[in-house]
């Protein structure tokens, strides 16, 4: 990587083009860190919709079960992960017990503030000091959401309007009804995101990138 951090703080890249590109690629990974707040919210307002529906006699219990779940899934394995490597280290010093509180329980607010706040350091503070660890540290904690959370939301939101039908086929349809359409796409960008962010992590640094995040 070309690029460094000069005396004013701005951030240098070499190349007149390869600072434009790297200023973009910097710029989408903040955008794609609100992303994260985007799909949660719209996750949230789908549940509702199927808590709505099931209470109106229109829709299977089981969707807004598994919609409930899906939501908390991703902070209960975090948390799961973080007790076993403890327990696995034998060890449980301040510094651990604080990442097990950031990002075991306290996990759906922490993603994406950390990803808010990593990515935006680079592009408003032109902070790039360990830019690219932290960026590995996202990818692993974003894992949780990507598997757990976002792949499993797209899955249900499919079988929703399998059920439903689409929203737009229904011509006295209003607009809360198209929110589990927009859901399964946010979702569906977030796990191709996802997974690719995180594959060329291991593709870049091996298997370590993840199991770093744990240290």
């Amino acid at each position: 990587d070309s690029s460094d951090k000069m005396g004013d703080g701005t951030i240098c890249c070499g190349t007149e083009r390869g600072c434009k590109v790297s200023i973009l690629l910097r710029i989408g990974a903040h955008l794609a860190a609100w992303g994260i707040v985007l799909d949660i919210g719209l996750d949230m307002l789908t549940v509702q919709t199927y808590y709505t529906e099931y209470h109106q006699g229109t829709l299977p219990r089981v969707f807004f079960t598994l919609g409930i779940l899906f939501i908390v899934l991703p902070t209960l394995v975090s948390t799961m992960a973080h007790v076993v490597t403890a327990c696995v280290k034998g060890q449980w010093n301040c510094d651990q017990q604080c990442d097990f509180l950031q990002f075991g329980p306290g996990y759906i607010v922490a993603l994406p503030l950390m990803a808010i706040i990593s990515t935006g350091r680079v592009i408003f503070c032109g902070d790039i000091d360990d830019e690219e660890d932290r960026k590995q540290d996202i990818l692993a904690a974003k894992l949780f959401e990507v598997l757990f959370e976002a792949l499993p939301q797209v899955c249900l939101a499919w079988a929703y309007l399998s059920y439903t039908g689409w929203p737009w086929e229904n011509e006295e349809a209003e607009l809360w009804s198209y929110i589990p359409f927009l859901s399964s796409v946010s979702s569906l960008g977030m796990v191709a995101y996802g997974l690719y962010g995180s594959g060329m992590a291991i593709k870049n640094r091996g298997c370590g990138a993840l199991v770093d995040y744990f240290k």
